[in-house]
């Protein structure tokens, strides 16, 4: 049976083709506007064919319906997605998860989990007192606690005899990391290079050739989104750094 890439993670992990037709993000606009309505493919696919691995992305949009946890945006989401769907994974499987914001977090109220995030309250007076909790959540007990949540898919990626690979946007995780020397190798971007410092992302991504969809359109369409050679780029990094691994372990993927 074939081997699979599974990708996990936020919007910048997701395939677009997982989003309605109706949606209002920048994505689908770029789409239809600069694309003449042809989904572009997603780093993750990109990886999957260059890997020969079947793709299987249960990324934001793309995952697992929960009856009440929002859908993907949020650590919380995107952990138990890799949770539900960790009794598929197999052994020579590449598994993906990226990590979001650790502000995202989710608020249940009237029969509905929202994902919290600084532009995205629930409709209440109480602003304030969301503001104090995404200041609180900055703290590092909030980014301990995912990394050793993290270790329990480390355990059966090695007892089953995948591989994983862990990664955040923003950075902050890997930078977190390396202030308080916690080892991880099984966070990818630690073998980019000696410099990296958990400095956002986005500046490797630029050195791939790749800009956002706001870049690409000259702000035409405002959305801080890989536009397509910006997918591409985020592809050749992930494919550079796996190359780097296994010709420092001479092993393949």
């Amino acid at each position: 049976m074939k081997s699979s890439l599974w990708v996990f993670g936020d919007s910048f992990s997701e395939d677009i083709i997982c989003l309605p037709n109706n949606d209002s993000s920048g994505r689908i606009k770029y789409v239809n506007k600069y694309l003449n309505g042809e989904y572009y493919k997603p780093w993750s696919y990109l990886l999957s064919q260059e890997l020969n691995l079947e793709y299987k992305n249960r990324a934001a949009a793309c995952g697992h319906r929960f009856t009440f946890m929002a859908k993907g945006n949020g650590n919380d989401s995107i952990l138990a997605n890799v949770a539900y769907n960790s009794n598929e994974f197999k052994k020579n499987d590449v598994v993906f998860v990226g990590l979001t914001d650790i502000g995202r977090f989710p608020w249940y109220v009237n029969d509905t989990c929202y994902v919290v995030l600084p532009n995205l309250y629930p409709d209440t007076d109480s602003n304030e007192f969301f503001d104090k909790i995404l200041l609180q959540r900055n703290s590092p007990f909030y980014y301990e606690q995912i990394i050793y949540n993290l270790d329990l898919v480390y355990s059966l990626a090695k007892s089953i005899g995948f591989k994983l690979y862990v990664w955040s946007w923003n950075g902050m995780f890997e930078k977190f990391i390396i202030d308080n020397n916690i080892p991880r190798e099984y966070f990818i971007y630690l073998n980019l290079d000696d410099k990296f410092n958990g400095i956002n992302i986005h500046h490797y991504i630029r050195e791939f050739g790749g800009t956002s969809i706001s870049t690409e359109t000259d702000d035409d369409i405002q959305d801080s989104h890989y536009s397509v050679n910006g997918e591409i780029a985020q592809y050749k990094l992930f494919s550079n750094i796996l190359s780097k691994i296994n010709h420092s372990k001479n092993l393949d993927i």
